[in-house]
């Protein structure tokens, strides 16, 4: 049937975008694995070579990895489809209103009852739509369908199935997951405006020159997966470059606490 065919192609696509099955402990980004990748990603791609002399060793992501799951999955939820600006704000509201960063866990965001009390989550700056989301998410784990060491323990493919599983959750957000709180170092986050257009400058894309006006064609999920197939198994690290490549607003997401 067509419907299991488009399935599976749209498997093998959101699998090339991210690290290979390993059995046992899954591989995280520390400072050994990072001189590793520097050396393989130099001697590799001269482009990113370049850019790599030039900025030097990533030495600001190492501390930012490791967030909380839970809160780093509820950022992602509250800062999609949002500028940088105004979805900061609404999560430091939530955060504020659960009574500060670490008491952003599961029943704590249960007991704000946002799919409820419209007074607490229209303070916050919520949707109706995305406080349902942060209520599943919270749901999940409060259950214990999902877990930080359950999470640790799957492969990058069980990641992305699991979370993508969750309503309000997809493959983006699941991206900045397994980089930024997992640590998974084989991770190239395909739909993120900013990395599409550091591709497009770096390697010197073309526009779209066969339509009436000149449209400024952004590299689509293929494309790169082709362009950074030499940067495997460490293309988080090459997309870290990425966001330097560009340095704009849409890539202050990733710089920002998780």
């Amino acid at each position: 049937p067509r419907s299991t065919k488009a399935a599976k192609r749209k498997a093998l696509a959101i699998a090339a975008t991210i690290g290979k099955d390993i059995k046992g402990a899954q591989p995280k980004i520390n400072e050994k694995l990072m001189a590793e990748a520097l050396v393989h990603l130099t001697e590799k791609d001269q482009r990113l070579a370049t850019v790599i002399r030039q900025i030097g060793p990533p030495t600001g992501l190492i501390p930012m990895l490791g967030a909380c799951p839970f809160r780093s999955l509820c950022r992602s939820i509250v800062f999609q489809q949002l500028s940088t600006k105004s979805a900061a704000r609404i999560f430091a509201r939530l955060t504020q209103e659960c009574g500060g960063e670490k008491k952003v866990v599961p029943e704590v965001v249960l007991g704000l009852k946002l799919d409820e009390k419209d007074e607490v989550r229209l303070k916050i700056g919520l949707s109706r739509m995305k406080a349902n989301y942060l209520n599943n998410l919270a749901n999940h784990f409060h259950q214990g369908s999902l877990t930080k060491e359950s999470l640790e323990k799957m492969t990058d493919c069980e990641v992305m199935n699991s979370v993508c599983s969750i309503k309000g959750i997809g493959e983006w957000s699941v991206h900045m997951f397994m980089m930024f709180s997992l640590g998974r170092p084989d991770v190239l986050p395909v739909g993120d405006l900013a990395v599409r257009r550091a591709f497009k400058r770096l390697y010197q894309l073309e526009n779209d020159l066969e339509s009436e006006t000149v449209i400024e064609r952004l590299p689509g999920r293929e494309e790169l997966v082709k362009i950074s197939e030499s940067w495997r198994p460490y293309r988080t690290i090459g997309s870290w470059y990425m966001w330097h490549v560009v340095e704009t607003k849409e890539a202050a997401y990733t710089f920002g606490n998780h």
